[in-house]
């Protein structure tokens, strides 16, 4: 079977080392070129992923669009006859006309809080701890040419601890996908596959987050809900962080717990940074974090999406 994997993270190096395991030869990674797009901006892109397709004996195709509509993307798909895609860690819609090369098709992951047709759209998992969800529904479906609207093969319940962050959970899903895979490949050789179909029903669907997203509003927001910003864009992602009043710096907060002891605040209000702690004060409560970054405007991150 020849086998198409897209991807640009670290999650797509874990796949393919997975596969590589368990005997399966990935015959093409498919990933961005430097021309493509400015790199820095993929949260948790793998500078060493050229580097494992190579040493697997990989061909690796480096796009000339993130978004695969120019027609030397198109025909390169054209001329290689794969017969499955595996898609992880790919931020983009993949055209029809590429979708209609692959025998068996393309197939994708896509978890969130909600049920299909609910949680569509942009930073899922993301948004799944942002809103405070304890479970991510998460499916292993087949691409069409619209929104994660596509034919589902199987669904897996994941669980969200309360002291979660969004690297916990993706260690989570990342098991999660190492068994699916197996379980799809293996139902696609003895050609036993089921999909079934997603409700007709509207729906609820995610916008896209990016490194403005983590702005913690201290006089807009309660205490939990900003733990959970926090906790949902800590690495991998830009990191959540809150202004000074006059806006000349930025903390950046990468881990928050709720703070057990009392703690006075000086001219600037919101937070104070002492002894190797930052404290954040909200109208019920105060969040403390051992892990933060003090930053000046020029040492602002570019604006990652998630």
């Amino acid at each position: 079977m020849k086998i198409c994997v897209f991807g640009n993270k670290g999650l797509t190096s874990s796949l393919l080392l997975h596969l590589a395991e368990h005997d399966y030869q990935v015959s093409a990674l498919v990933s961005v070129g430097d021309g493509a797009t400015d790199l820095r901006l993929i949260s948790g892109y793998d500078s060493n992923l050229q580097n494992i397709a190579e040493n697997l004996q990989i061909e690796r195709f480096a796009c000339r669009s993130y978004s695969l509509n120019k027609q030397s993307d198109i025909d390169y798909f054209r001329t290689r006859n794969f017969d499955l895609g595996i898609c992880l860690g790919w931020q983009r819609l993949i055209p029809d006309a590429i979708l209609a090369t692959f025998r068996h098709g393309v197939f994708g992951w896509h978890g969130s809080m909600f049920r299909f047709p609910n949680g569509r759209g942009r930073s899922p998992i993301n948004w799944s701890i942002r809103l405070g969800g304890d479970q991510i529904y998460h499916n292993l479906f087949r691409y069409n040419a619209g929104v994660d609207d596509g034919l589902v093969y199987q669904t897996s319940v994941i669980r969200i601890g309360d002291d979660d962050y969004i690297s916990d959970v993706q260690d989570h899903v990342l098991a999660s996908i190492k068994r699916t895979v197996l379980s799809l490949l293996s139902d696609l050789a003895a050609d036993r596959l089921v999909l079934s179909p997603q409700p007709s029903t509207p729906f609820i669907s995610f916008p896209k987050l990016n490194e403005e997203s983590g702005w913690i509003e201290v006089t807009r927001l309660c205490m939990a809900d900003a733990r959970n910003i926090v906790r949902s864009c800590s690495r991998p992602f830009p990191g959540a962080f809150v202004r000074s009043q006059n806006g000349d710096f930025k903390v950046r907060i990468w881990r928050a717990d709720v703070a057990d002891e009392n703690v006075g605040f000086g001219d600037d209000g919101n937070f104070r940074i002492t002894s190797q702690r930052c404290y954040i004060k909200f109208a019920d409560g105060i969040l403390v974090s051992d892990d933060f970054e003090l930053l000046s405007p020029a040492d602002n991150a570019p604006s990652k999406v998630a």
